[in-house]
């Protein structure tokens, strides 16, 4: 561990996946779920040894195709994962996936994690 990453609070950080649903009042939609998954932040700046947390809103199932800066991934039943940015990992620009209920998740454009050692 560097010096530089000792002195930061050491605190998890959470992305939040958010289901914004649509404003349509179409006969056809009425009592589905029609709307978007969005993360929140788009882009997300990390460091090092930091943990990020994602969390759905409202609970959905979550799969997460994250890059290979990530270790210790570690995925709760409904709506949560968490995963460490490896000690080692190059400063850059990272995308990842996000699926809430087999629906792609995006942030604006593809999310991303933007590694600032």
């Amino acid at each position: 561990m560097t010096e530089n990453s000792r002195s930061r609070a050491v605190r998890e950080e959470k992305v939040f996946l958010v289901f914004i649903p649509h404003e349509a009042n179409l006969p056809a939609l009425n009592g589905k779920k029609v709307g978007d998954w969005v993360v929140e932040p788009g882009s997300k700046p990390a460091y090092p040894g930091q943990t990020i947390t994602w969390k759905t809103v409202p609970d959905a199932e979550l799969q997460l195709f994250l890059p290979e800066v990530f270790e210790e991934v570690q995925q709760s039943e409904r709506g949560e994962a968490s995963a460490r940015v490896k000690n080692d990992a190059k400063s850059g620009l990272y995308m990842y996936e996000a699926y809430c209920d087999g629906q792609l998740a995006t942030g604006g454009s593809s999310p991303k994690v933007i590694i600032d050692p």
